[in-house]
């Protein structure tokens, strides 16, 4: 399996995250109230219908994917799929995870609204540069020098599922707008294979290990080891691994 990759501006640490919070109350004697936050597969889902019509969803879309290919994590993504596209499987099916909802409260802030948009502008360009490169390179031996043709390329055609328990109806059909699919959770993670890559930026660790608990994709592409390396107080294989 191919190392996690980064995205940059896609990263929700060192921000103030305020998304579903709650007061566990104990009962009797104990210590003081405190709070929690409740993880996005447990969160209650949203309303079934948007405030913003596919129209406005496409709009914004286009409007952050924009400026975010002039920034540097565009290049770095670019950068890191080209130089590791030799030591994975090709790639047959992409899988999308917790990329959140594009319809969202206005006042979350500009950083909050556009991290949807971020997230998938990024997968879907991953998924684009993997359509590109030819195929033949990745097995190639060192003498065979032949130039790749157009039949060694990986093709153009990498269909790409979604899942989030956060999409409204309006989020959903925007995403098959573009020709992509919207699967109901845990769905995604049944479809995972040797050549699949897997997107989650920022997931809880378990939804992590249940996304290579039968299989390892391809490809998978999350938040870093070093990360769960400052989190996670006692390191197990399974931690480290997710």
């Amino acid at each position: 399996m191919a190392p996690l990759l980064g995205v940059g501006d896609t990263s929700r640490r060192g921000e103030d995250e305020d998304d579903e919070w709650t007061r566990v109350v104990r009962k009797g004697s104990g210590r003081a109230n405190r709070w929690t936050k409740i993880p996005t597969f447990l969160a209650p889902r949203p309303p079934s219908q948007g405030h913003l019509s596919v129209e406005e969803i496409a709009a914004h879309h286009d409007r952050v994917k924009s400026h975010w290919q002039t920034q540097a994590p565009f290049q770095h993504i670019t950068d890191v799929v080209r130089e590791n596209a030799a030591t994975h499987e090709p790639i047959t099916r992409a899988i999308c995870l917790g990329n959140g909802s594009f319809d969202q409260d206005g006042s979350l802030g500009q950083s909050r609204l556009s991290r949807p948009h971020i997230q998938t502008a990024a997968f879907l360009t991953i998924v684009k540069l993997l359509c590109m490169l030819p195929l033949h390179h990745r097995r190639i031996q060192s003498a065979d020098r032949r130039v790749p043709t157009a039949a060694d390329r990986q093709g153009s055609s990498i269909p790409c599922y979604f899942q989030e328990p956060r999409y409204k109806a309006n989020d959903k059909a925007f995403l098959e707008s573009l020709g992509h699919t919207v699967l109901e959770s845990p769905a995604a993670l049944e479809m995972v294979t040797p050549s699949t890559l897997v997107f989650g930026i920022h997931l809880y660790k378990k939804l992590y290990c249940d996304t290579i608990a039968n299989v390892y994709p391809a490809m998978l592409v999350g938040t870093g080891c070093d990360c769960w390396e400052v989190f996670v107080r006692t390191p197990s294989p399974v931690a480290m691994t997710c």
